[in-house]
């Protein structure tokens, strides 16, 4: 989106970043169009929040990556950014840059209050019901024991699985134990 004037784009930024920091509502779309209403093209709202959350998942993944400017610059030169607006962007982010990383570090240790304490689990075989008498499927039962960190007693959470979505389950476990290996490699 190209704006004539980088006030408002400053504006949509640091209001971007007051969403991701949990500052404040975001932005009102409704006051950002009245703003850029002298402009020639008038975007909808739904094309405005897509390149909200667009921006928004840019901001967090190069945050997270702790990517410089020159690199934030590449990739927004290969998105084909202009310059001019790329220059907007990288100049707001720096200025908000430990702000943005002291919101993503809380959000995780907010994530990370819960823990699995403890699990039981339990395999049943459905042989029949009153539907159908040739009716075989496992179900594997999986209780959960779910303690935050300022709890006595921990949460019960029931999970039953039949066996694709077991299969499913754990070849997600497969996939994170990968990448927590990798992880463990490259520190």
């Amino acid at each position: 989106m190209m704006f004539k004037n980088s006030k408002p784009h400053e504006y949509t930024l640091n209001c971007i970043l007051d969403s991701i920091c949990g500052r404040g509502p975001g932005i009102n779309l409704g006051q950002f169009i009245k703003v850029n209403e002298q402009s020639e093209e008038q975007p909808s709202l739904t094309h405005l929040s897509d390149v909200i959350t667009v921006v928004k998942a840019f901001v967090l993944r190069v945050t997270s990556r702790q990517l410089t400017d020159e690199q934030i610059l590449q990739e927004l030169k290969n998105l084909e950014l202009s310059s001019e607006n790329a220059d907007i962007l990288v100049n707001v982010l720096k200025s908000r840059r430990d702000e943005v990383n002291k919101s993503m570090v809380k959000t995780v240790s907010q994530i990370s209050a819960s823990y699995l304490q403890d699990f039981d689990w339990k395999l049943h075989l459905v042989v029949a019901s009153d539907k159908c008498t040739n009716f075989r499927e496992p179900i594997l039962l999986l209780n959960l024991y779910v303690k935050k960190e300022n709890q006595d007693k921990a949460d019960e959470v029931l999970v039953e699985l039949n066996k694709s979505e077991l299969d499913d389950l754990l070849s997600h476990f497969e996939k994170i134990q990968q990448v927590t290996k990798k992880l463990l490699v490259n520190k």
